[in-house]
């Protein structure tokens, strides 16, 4: 039973890299972050920093020992896992951020203004939304090389790490609010990693690495 954990309204859960790093976990919750050292037995609030403990996204980079919150109040970063933040919200058009992912060392956030990328050692965020023809960005994915997001409307669209990147609206998911997404190893009948996408319409499944859709939404 876990103790310490005073507010249960727990949006997303983020784990540091266990074979290279201490074994921390994180939640983002309504009431700030928590964090725990021991698989989630004990938790500690850590939020000394944070103004706006309405945390909607997490995202940890082990090559930077980084730490970021998405709230409606912007971006906050903490370098010291979890012990103190500060506000990373220049470049930023709105501060409504809903997710925020790592590939690396460069940072992505999604919000209701489109993506936006932070490179190593920069301190302002810059659009990174080519090609998106809706920026009401619910939530975000890695797999692989691939970078997914969903929208609140119709697109849904996913992109490449490549020079010159632009968004591209996925084939095979109609008209849908994609709410979450997530990487997969492999599911039955199906073979590689792919990318799981959950909306209004059900639940999708994106191989390789999303690229091709179909509904799997038998039983």
């Amino acid at each position: 039973r876990s103790t310490g954990l005073s507010n249960r309204n727990v949006r997303v859960l983020v784990a540091s890299n266990q074979a290279q790093s201490a074994s921390l976990t994180f939640a983002g919750t309504a009431g700030g972050v928590f964090r725990s050292s021991d698989q989630g037995s004990n938790w500690q609030a850590v939020n000394n920093g944070l103004p706006n403990l309405d945390v909607r996204a997490l995202a940890f980079s082990f090559p930077l020992r980084t730490l970021l919150a998405g709230t409606p109040a912007g971006v906050f970063r903490s370098i010291d896992s979890g012990a103190t933040w500060g506000a990373l919200n220049s470049g930023l058009p709105t501060l409504h951020v809903r997710s925020v992912v790592f590939n690396g060392e460069h940072a992505y956030v999604g919000t209701d203004s489109g993506v936006f990328h932070l490179a190593p050692g920069n301190s302002a965020w810059v659009p990174f939304s080519n090609g998106l023809t809706n920026p009401d960005v619910r939530t975000m994915g890695r797999a692989g090389t691939t970078f997914c997001i969903g929208t609140g409307t119709v697109l849904f669209s996913l992109q490449s790490f490549v020079s010159n990147p632009a968004w591209i609206p996925a084939s095979g998911v109609p008209v849908a609010e994609v709410r979450s997404l997530a990487v997969s190893a492999g599911i039955p009948d199906r073979t590689g990693d792919g990318v799981l996408a959950g909306t209004d319409s059900g639940v999708f499944w994106g191989y390789p690495y999303g690229f091709a859709w179909t509904v799997i939404n038998e039983g």
